[in-house]
């Protein structure tokens, strides 16, 4: 199973697991020497970074995009990714939960992710999810 994670705000990333194991993770600033807090320039840069690593958008069998704060007009939460005409705007989970909610750890499903032509489905979860379940995994309680 290989889960190509997105981070495409505010410190933008790609990151792989396969089979249960970080294969490789990209901060976008540290490509190109870009400008620290970078965000992704494109989807295409996703599908850079994946070829960068021997890997097509089509080895992907999950993609999962971070939650983020921003929200569009009718008030559904979206970040941007790219600028001018090339701007597309992805549906995300919110920061985080509001009340009610089934926990940090509740599952958002969304389509329309466009990478390399095709389209697709992709999840995502709330932006604080991602913090607790980056301390959980780097914690003594994780280990094997």
């Amino acid at each position: 199973m290989i889960t190509c994670g997105i981070k495409a705000s505010h410190d933008g990333a790609v990151a792989v697991v396969e089979d249960g194991r970080l294969r490789f993770s990209v901060e976008t600033e540290k490509l190109g020497n870009g400008e620290r807090y970078s965000s992704l320039a494109s989807l295409q840069q996703v599908t850079d970074i994946l070829a960068g690593e021997g890997l097509a958008p089509a080895d992907v069998d999950q993609f999962v995009v971070d939650g983020w704060y921003t929200q569009d007009a009718n008030g559904a939460h979206v970040v941007s990714i790219g600028t001018g005409e090339k701007s597309v705007q992805l549906a995300v989970a919110p920061y985080v939960e509001g009340p009610g909610a089934a926990g940090p750890l509740q599952r958002h499903t969304f389509t329309g992710l466009e990478l390399a032509g095709a389209s697709g489905g992709y999840a995502g979860f709330t932006h604080v999810a991602n913090h607790l379940l980056g301390v959980y995994c780097t914690s003594p309680f994780a280990a094997p």
